[in-house]
C-alpha cells in the first residue's frame, strides 16, 4: 500500500495528484503511523510558514488567537508526528516544500528515484501544466472557500493564496507572534530536525 502522509499546509495535495497523475493508488493522510511493507511519500514544510498558509486558507487575518488555532489544528494533523518521524530511506520519500513548490522536476524526479520507474517526458510535461499554480487556481476558482472541494483531486477553495504559495512567515509575522511560535517545543523539533 502507498501512503501519501504530509502535515496540514505542506503540499500534500499536489504529491497526492502527481501520485494520481502517475498511476499510483495513494491514500491520502494527514496522521502517520509506521506500518511494515508500506510506502510513504511525505511532503515537509516549514511550520511556521504552514500555519500562516493555514490562517490563509480561512481567509482570517494573522493575530495570536489565529497562530494559536491553527499550530493547534497543524500539530494535531501531522504536526506532532513529523516532529517524532524517523527517515527510512527503504520506505520513506521526503519531499521539501520549499525545494519543490517553485520545481517540480524535483517531485518528477524523486518520485522515478522511489518507484525505480522513467517517465515520459510528454507525461511530466502533462503533469506539471495540469498541477501549475495558475492552472490549480483557474480549477479551484468555482469553489467559494475552503470548505468546498473536488473530491477526486482533493483540490478546494482558497487551496492557493494571494502569495502563490510562497508564504514568508518572516514578513507577515510580528516579532510578538514568531516568540510566541517559538516557545512551542514541537515546533522547535521539526525546525531543528528538518530546517
Amino acid at each position: 500500500m502507498l501512503i501519501q502522509f504530509s502535515p496540514i499546509r505542506s503540499g500534500s495535495t499536489l504529491i497526492y495528484n502527481y501520485l494520481i497523475g502517475l498511476g499510483k493508488q495513494p491514500q491520502k493522510s494527514h496522521n502517520y503511523r509506521y506500518l511494515d511493507n508500506f510506502k510513504y511519500v511525505i511532503a515537509i514544510r516549514h511550520p511556521y510558514n504552514a500555519i500562516v498558509s493555514s490562517i490563509l486558507r480561512y481567509k482570517q487575518r494573522i493575530n495570536t488567537g489565529t497562530l494559536m488555532a491553527q499550530m493547534g489544528e497543524y500539530l494535531e494533523n501531522g504536526g506532532y508526528d513529523i516532529a517524532t518521524f524517523e527517515f527510512d530511506p527503504e520506505n520513506h520519500c521526503v519531499f521539501s516544500y520549499e525545494k519543490f513548490y517553485n520545481d517540480h522536476d524535483i517531485i518528477l524526479n524523486g518520485l522515478e528515484s522511489f518507484f525505480n520507474e522513467s517517465y515520459s517526458t510528454e507525461t511530466k510535461d502533462e503533469l506539471k501544466q495540469k498541477l501549475s499554480v495558475n492552472s490549480v487556481k483557474e480549477k479551484t476558482a468555482q469553489f467559494r472557500d475552503f470548505y468546498e472541494y473536488d473530491r477526486v483531486t482533493h483540490l478546494h477553495g482558497n487551496h492557493i493564496s494571494e502569495f502563490n504559495g510562497q508564504t514568508d512567515y518572516n514578513t507577515l509575522l510580528k516579532e510578538k507572534e514568531l516568540e510566541m511560535l517559538a516557545s512551542n517545543e514541537h515546533l522547535q523539533r521539526i525546525i531543528n530536525k528538518y530546517y
